[in-house]
């Protein structure tokens, strides 16, 4: 474990690395690691050495940690509440949604190949037809990395939560039982937005759901404390007008 701290202590000083990793993430593990600062003093310090180190000892660091935060989406930490509700939704066994999630990423890869989209509504023909794109996501989201800032983001959310492009939901029904009031916000013709809606009644969880089309800005919404907007802000397609969007309904402070 020193070695491993010893990295992560060297990534923060390098501004590469930032979470708060001192305590276990909730979901059964199948590998454990210590990563993080005592204190937000230690890692401030960290920060000012950091930038403070000439290029030549800065620039093989980064490449050392580069690789070994890579290693990190290499590692699947298995959620199985998830996978028993996508298997219900999907009518498929434990085995069979597993294997669907480690190759839905390829599967949809294949898929642009062959369409090969030439403009936004093409592209968003393309997702609606994808109907394994949840089980992408949810791979996506068991990796470690992912899993580590995700927890990071619950930690920042105060408040009245927005979920803009809450995709398959996790993130919205983590930020509910985290005792946050929560509104779900994704495409209304989505397949990860059909399967939202599955595991929030799934588990009873009072979340606000609002379904856009692919086109229509988010205009009418109540004050927030907090708007998430995770993997989805490069697909809109007037992101700059939805940031002025969701500064307008920011709760003061």
């Amino acid at each position: 474990m020193c070695s491993v701290n010893l990295l992560a202590h060297l990534a923060c000083m390098l501004d590469l690395y930032e979470p708060d990793l001192t305590e276990p993430i909730a979901e059964p593990l199948i590998i454990k690691l210590d990563l993080g600062y005592q204190s937000d003093m230690e890692r401030q310090f960290a920060l000012w050495l950091g930038r403070r180190l000439p290029n030549f000892i800065r620039a093989p660091l980064s490449a050392a940690f580069s690789y070994f935060y890579g290693l990190q989406g290499k590692v699947i930490i298995w959620n199985n509440e998830l996978i028993e509700a996508l298997g219900e939704f999907y009518g498929m066994d434990s085995v069979n949604t597993r294997d669907m999630m480690r190759n839905a990423g390829r599967l949809i890869e294949d898929a642009w190949k062959q369409a090969k989209p030439k403009s936004e509504e093409e592209e968003v023909e393309l997702y609606k037809s994808l109907q394994y794109y949840p089980f992408q996501l949810a791979y996506w989201h068991s990796c470690l990395a992912q899993r580590r800032f995700r927890k990071w983001v619950v930690k920042q959310a105060k408040g009245s939560v927005l979920d803009y492009g809450g995709g398959i939901g996790d993130l919205s029904l983590t930020l509910w039982r985290n005792g946050q009031e929560v509104t779900y916000l994704d495409i209304s013709t989505s397949h990860t937005a059909r399967f939202a809606r599955y595991l929030f009644e799934k588990h009873k969880a009072n979340i606000k759901i609002i379904l856009l089309d692919y086109k229509s800005q988010v205009q009418q919404l109540e004050t927030n404390n907090t708007i998430i907007c995770l993997d989805v802000i490069e697909h809109n397609p007037d992101a700059k007008q939805t940031i002025k969007t969701f500064y307008t309904h920011l709760a003061e402070n």
